[in-house]
């Protein structure tokens, strides 16, 4: 197949919409539509999240302490869920109540 462009000037994902047999070497391999593989169990990838995965659960600790702090010190729920951006059932669960 010609289509009067010079295969070294065109787009590596070009080729696969002209037909070409196999993709380029320059062509990354979402762009065949080959999907990246998950990592297994192990993997050197799956370190950060855990890492951010306990940071989070920190973070949540850390929150729920200051809505307690917040509502034992006279502010009202509506208010405190309105400073930090959470829904009044939020504080409510986390005050105990329902």
């Amino acid at each position: 197949m010609d289509d009067g462009m010079d295969a070294s000037l065109r787009p590596a994902d070009l080729d696969l919409a002209l037909g070409s047999a196999t993709p380029s070497a320059k062509t990354p391999p979402t762009a065949r539509g080959s999907v990246n593989p998950k990592p297994h169990p192990g993997d050197h990838e799956e370190v950060p999240v855990i890492e951010k995965l306990r940071a989070y659960g920190e973070q949540m600790a850390r929150r729920n302490d200051l809505i307690r702090e917040a509502d034992a010190g006279g502010i009202e729920e509506a208010r405190i869920a309105r400073l930090m951006g959470h829904s009044r059932t939020t504080i409510r669960t986390v005050l105990g109540r329902r």
